[in-house]
């Protein structure tokens, strides 16, 4: 329901997706772009710091491991925190664990959940 109501902040939005498997994430990506999001996929931390350095991205999705790397997301999230304008990250892994991680903005393992993190944070971010 919230996601009808405040479809304008992801219509036009560019996210990047960070995820070594990104078939696990189809549906979620589906419906964002459904609704006029523009993502961008990415498999490995190095290809989603080329496309983030070519790229202004209104937010990032990111897992958390990384092939045989289980902190490469927070790694990269460390690394996107340090730039001029780091645009928000949010952790959309298999199970979420609290608290949340000082370089990002929220992690869940739940849709319903990511959709309210991805609107919080794009308010923020295109208001």
């Amino acid at each position: 329901h919230r996601l009808a109501l405040q479809r304008s902040l992801i219509d036009g939005a560019r996210l990047l997706w960070i995820d070594d498997v990104p078939s696990n994430n189809r549906f979620e990506i589906a419906m964002l772009q459904s609704i006029g999001a523009h993502i961008d996929v990415e498999t490995t931390s190095a290809a989603a710091r080329t496309a983030i350095n070519r790229t202004i991205y209104d937010l990032v999705i990111s897992d958390m491991a990384r092939a045989d790397d289980q902190k490469g997301g927070l790694a990269f999230a460390d690394e996107i925190v340090q730039q001029k304008r780091p645009p928000p990250m949010i952790f959309y892994v298999s199970n979420a664990q609290k608290p949340v991680p000082a370089s990002a903005f929220g992690i869940t393992d739940k849709p319903d959940e990511l959709v309210h993190l991805i609107l919080d944070a794009l308010a923020r971010v295109r208001s």
